[in-house]
């Protein structure tokens, strides 16, 4: 069993002659036996502070961080059957891979046997094997990534903490290595909890993602329930690429109907009808400005505007061509979108034509333009 209470946890840096650092502000969560839970933010938001509290590197404020019920904050890190994966590999390179994956062991005197077995074991789990004699400069990105995972691995300990692990990594090994990550967590059958400042990392290898933004935790949940229902705009704007869109407006009530009222700075009015299913929850907010949210593939080229329900006027701004599909710039009124389209229903675009562009309302995101906060 591997379970991980953190509560209430802080961590403040004094700084001389200014006003302390707060790094991690009343953080609780909990990552459940063998889980694969994401910490994912900005640089500075305090995910990496939080990875060191739990190995033990860092001396929390306030706070407890219990595995299995055990309070670690007094246990020192050698101590705590945490092993920590560091956003530089930090090999030896004097030494082989196999000295390498070794050494923790080597220093906690498990006879040679031992050690031996469990580097082998480990660098057959790694697909290193073939490379147990070589020096970390004969190795490629990714390999010597392997290498830091498998001195963690050999130590079988109950907790894996990875700081940034593919952020050293070229486009084609960081999509490879997610998938080396999240099958060898379920191999292993651990407990893993895994920082990166890259929303495309996080939702691609995380069972549950935890945002964070200032220190503070803004929400966990599952990859695809914190896409759909962001809990406020930063998660919206975060999570997803290319982002999500916001666009300031009104609500508005006319023809017995309730309607999201934009107007442009030549004073031109863009209306979208709100759901029926959601009027009743709106019905508050007639009249008050509100945020609408909007992601690229729920905004399309208009076909057939007779049957187009929901539509906007926008101008093309430039096209990025990303091969199996583009992502069209437009601007609606003074405020930029992007819309995401398949090659297949693409057409060549010139900057400055003008489109009917089909909104589908049923899977619009509110929010409140003072806190943030989404509306249900």
């Amino acid at each position: 069993m591997a379970k991980v209470t953190i509560q209430d946890l802080s961590k403040v840096f004094p700084v001389a002659g200014a006003k302390p650092i707060e790094a991690v502000k009343n953080l609780s969560i909990t990552v459940e036996d063998k889980e694969l839970l994401v910490l994912v933010g900005p640089s500075g938001c305090g995910k990496t502070t939080t990875l060191r509290l739990i190995a033990g590197l860092e001396e929390a404020t306030r706070g407890t961080i219990s595995l299995d019920g055990e309070v670690l904050n007094k246990i020192p890190p050698q101590d705590r059957d945490v092993a920590m994966v560091f956003q530089s590999h930090a090999l030896y390179p004097q030494l082989t891979v196999f000295e390498n994956m070794a050494v923790g062991l080597k220093l906690r005197k498990v006879p040679a046997k031992e050690i031996d077995q469990a580097v082998q074991e480990a660098a057959e789990l790694l697909d290193l094997s073939p490379c147990l004699k070589m020096r970390p400069e004969q190795l490629s990105g990714g390999q010597r990534q392997r290498v830091a995972l498998g001195r963690a691995i050999v130590r079988r300990p109950r907790l894996f903490l990875l700081d940034e692990p593919l952020s050293s990594l070229d486009a084609p090994l960081r999509v490879q290595m997610r998938a080396e990550i999240v099958q060898l967590q379920r191999n292993l059958g651990v407990t893993m909890i895994l920082v990166t400042h890259d929303q495309t990392d996080a939702m691609s290898v995380g069972q549950r993602i935890a945002v964070m933004r200032a220190g503070e935790l803004q929400q966990v949940a599952r990859p695809r329930e914190i896409y759909r229902t962001p809990v406020n705009r930063f998660v919206a704007g975060f999570i997803g690429f290319p982002a999500m869109q916001f666009l300031p407006g009104i609500i508005k009530q006319a023809r017995e109907k309730l309607w999201f009222e934009m107007k442009t700075s030549e004073g031109k009015t863009l209306s979208l009808p709100i759901e029926q299913a959601r009027s009743a929850s709106f019905q508050k907010r007639v009249n008050q400005e509100t945020i609408l949210g909007l992601r690229p593939e729920h905004l399309s080229i208009v076909r057939s505007p007779e049957t187009a329900p929901a539509t906007l006027a926008a101008v093309v701004e430039w096209c990025e061509y990303l091969g199996a599909e583009t992502i069209l710039h437009v601007k609606i009124g003074e405020w930029p979108a992007r819309l995401r389209l398949l090659n297949s229903q693409a057409v060549a675009f010139t900057p400055g034509d003008r489109l009917e562009i089909a909104v589908d309302m049923a899977e619009a995101s509110y929010f409140d333009p003072e806190n943030g906060s989404a509306l249900v």
